[in-house]
């Protein structure tokens, strides 16, 4: 894992960091044989595509969305704040 900065590309550098934490996560906690990590999933009545989420295997059920910002800037971005409020 490459060492991650506020300039690193959220993309390519922010996104798998932050999937492979909620993968090491529902590991850790057992319930990685329940729910799994989807990248960039298509959540049913949403118009945006948020960067990851947490999914039940069993029903498909998302039960946690996850949108990667780089810094506090970012998330207090009325830009950002228009796209959470979409979700």
């Amino acid at each position: 894992m490459p060492q991650i900065w506020y300039n690193s590309d959220e993309v390519n550098v922010f996104q798998p960091a932050v999937e492979l934490a909620l993968n090491n996560a529902l590991v850790a906690c057992g319930y990685d044989g329940i729910a799994e990590v989807v990248h960039n999933p298509n959540i049913p009545n949403s118009t945006t595509i948020p960067d990851c989420a947490i999914r039940l295997k069993a029903s498909q059920r998302f039960v946690f969305i996850v949108e990667v910002k780089r810094t506090q800037r970012d998330v207090e971005s009325q830009r950002y704040q228009n796209q959470s409020s979409l979700m």
